[in-house]
């Protein structure tokens, strides 16, 4: 892909490998928007099969690894934490005949001694779940994104109802200072689809990254498909070039 320095680069990367990536994969392909997918290869009824995840990455998708089981690797030891790392890759290497070169922390759970990890088992980054992050790091193993399709600002049931608990204000919460830094108008703080365009804005002003992620059942769970449709159909009035994580974190790289 040819390099954009005058654009901002959008990427966006998609969790846990659940059977409702598909239609993910088809809202995606619609509005031309690239992705890459991070599979663990066992999971509960609803995972992916192996030729489903075969056909996301035939659909020009990116695969990366997720570990074996989905475990938090800061709770395991260190043989446990090198075998779900190197496994992952080894599964998804054979699955797919071709490298595997990103991965992403279960939970979004690391310290210093995981990272070592991933980087000893050949990957060549790591997806984090820190979100507003607008830049690539420079230690390309601590990748972080954006936003993620939840619920804004309060948190929901999977009814679409707002939930009475001590979590309501969550999302709130952990965007407010994020978007006064960026001095963001009052629609930022009333929805997903105001902090998608406050965003979006900001990094196509500093002309920087914009990284979209989330989990399909998570988008089925609160309803948010709709949501999600409007903000990748509002991304053609931007200029931006589009990335997988991994081409990202390799235009990074080139002089």
């Amino acid at each position: 892909m040819p390099e954009s320095p005058c654009l901002m680069r959008v990427t966006t990367s998609w969790d846990d490998g659940n059977a409702l990536d598909l239609r993910l994969a088809e809202l995606l392909t619609r509005y031309g928007v690239k992705g890459t997918f991070y599979v663990q290869r066992k999971g509960g009824d609803r995972s992916l099969s192996d030729e489903e995840v075969k056909q996301i990455s035939e659909a020009g998708f990116e695969i990366g690894a997720h570990t074996l089981t989905h475990r938090e690797l800061t709770t395991l030891s260190l043989a446990e934490a090198r075998e779900e790392i190197r496994g992952s890759k080894a599964y998804l290497e054979d699955l797919l005949g071709r490298e595997v070169t990103m991965f992403c922390f279960p939970r979004g759970k690391y310290d210093r001694r995981v990272a070592e990890l991933v980087r000893e088992a050949g990957f060549t980054g790591a997806r984090t779940v820190e979100p507003f992050a607008f830049h690539v790091p420079s230690d390309l193993f601590s990748l972080g994104t954006t936003i993620q399709v939840f619920p804004f600002p309060f948190l929901f049931t999977d009814r679409g109802k707002i939930t009475l608990h001590q979590n309501i204000l969550y999302p709130f919460f952990r965007a407010y200072r994020p978007l006064r830094e960026i001095r963001s108008p009052v629609k930022g703080y009333l929805s997903f689809q105001g902090v998608a365009e406050v965003t979006l804005k900001h990094a196509e002003r500093i002309r920087g990254v914009w990284h979209l992620w989330g989990h399909s059942w998570e988008i089925e769970q609160f309803r948010m498909w709709r949501n999600l449709e409007k903000v990748l159909a509002g991304l053609k009035n931007c200029k931006a070039a589009y990335y997988t994580n991994g081409e990202l974190l390799r235009s990074d790289q080139q002089p």
